[in-house]
């Protein structure tokens, strides 16, 4: 068989390598094509491989009033994705020894009733401790999502909950007390607020300059989106969806994909709590059950499999606010997807955006 012309290989090569280059993105984008507009909200896409932001954009409007584009320094509300962050500082608290994540949450909130057993603050990371949700309990009190509520009195409320759902350590039950619960015992532990300590101890060693918990609903925030969920009947199609609750812990993060990227980054090499890979060991540790079986919730991520590869990952959503993030350990892989619509599904945009990368 005759070889090809020189030219004709160099064409054949560059084409080649230009169908490679473009394919998977272009597959990428038509994922997003239906938020890919200026008259609807949407969603910031960041995929990082070995430690390289290899593609970030935006699709959609952060502000439909004021016609601001979505990019990779939005700053969304992530919802319960935050939990990862109030579980890492409780982590690094432990490891300081300032405290016990086994002993009973009364040591640190005194004003919660007493439980026999106990429920301890290892309960709360995992999610066993079976303290009702109480975001359930304040709607049922006629609470709304408009109504400005304080952290102390939430605090208050989930000290009236003398009843358990189940005893602890019996069964995994995801409840948001838990968490901001946890932001409690760091705020009595370091005499710091969950942001000050998350600040001090996390964003600011990652140069994690967009990302604070938002424990000040009235704060202005550069480059925040807002939140949109759809508004039948109105010619826009779409109203504005925020809150005035002021919890934090269980959600509150505010963040970009752009400092995501440096957050994953020191799952691979950490910087945190004097360095090492013992603090990530931690946090990646599953809880277990009184009957010594495993669970698929870490300190606040949910170990699970995907395409046959070890997956971390955990969503968010609260108002109208979305998010997800993913990580494959062994492939170096993490796909982000920040989202400020009510109706985006980003855990199906990420898994989709995966399935495009992986051999």
């Amino acid at each position: 068989m005759a070889r090809p012309m020189p030219n004709l290989c160099l064409a054949m090569a560059l084409l080649a390598s230009a169908v490679a280059a473009q394919s998977p993105f272009e597959r990428i984008d038509e994922v997003f094509a239906l938020w890919d507009n200026d008259d609807t909200p949407g969603v910031a896409l960041g995929i990082i491989h070995k430690g390289e932001l290899l593609y970030a954009r935006g699709y959609g409007m952060a502000n439909l009033e004021h016609a601001v584009p979505i990019s990779s320094r939005t700053v969304f509300r992530i919802g319960s994705t935050s939990k990862q962050f109030t579980a890492m500082c409780i982590a690094l608290l432990a490891r300081e020894g300032k405290l016990d994540l086994d002993a009973d949450v009364r040591t640190y909130l005194p004003e919660l009733p007493k439980q026999a057993p106990a429920v301890t603050t290892r309960h709360l990371v995992h999610h066993t401790s079976g303290i009702p949700d109480y975001v359930g309990v304040l709607v049922t009190d006629g609470i709304e999502l408009a109504d400005h509520v304080a952290p102390a009195e939430t605090l208050e409320r989930i000290a009236q909950l003398d009843q358990l759902e189940f005893t602890p350590g019996d069964r995994h039950s995801y409840s948001n007390s838990n968490y901001f619960l946890l932001s409690q015992i760091v705020e009595r532990v370091s005499g710091q607020t969950l942001r000050e300590y998350a600040h001090e101890n996390i964003f600011a060693p990652l140069g994690m300059e967009q990302t604070h918990f938002h424990d000040q609903y009235d704060e202005i925030v550069p480059l925040r989106a807002d939140g949109h969920e759809p508004h039948v009947g109105h010619p826009s199609g779409w109203k504005i969806s925020n809150t005035r609750w002021e919890q934090v812990g269980d959600g509150g993060v505010f963040t970009s994909v752009e400092d995501m990227a440096r957050w994953d980054a020191n799952f691979y090499d950490n910087r945190l709590g004097g360095g090492g890979p013992e603090l990530i060991e931690m946090v990646l540790t599953p809880g277990r059950l009184n009957d010594d079986s495993e669970l698929a919730y870490a300190f606040g991520l949910t170990r699970g499999d995907f395409m046959g590869h070890p997956a971390v990952s955990h969503g968010g959503g609260w108002v109208g606010f979305r998010a997800e993030m993913m990580r494959l350990p062994d492939q170096r892989l993490t796909v982000i997807a920040l989202s400020n619509c009510a109706v985006v599904n980003p855990t199906a945009m990420c898994a989709e955006v995966a399935r495009l990368l992986l051999p």
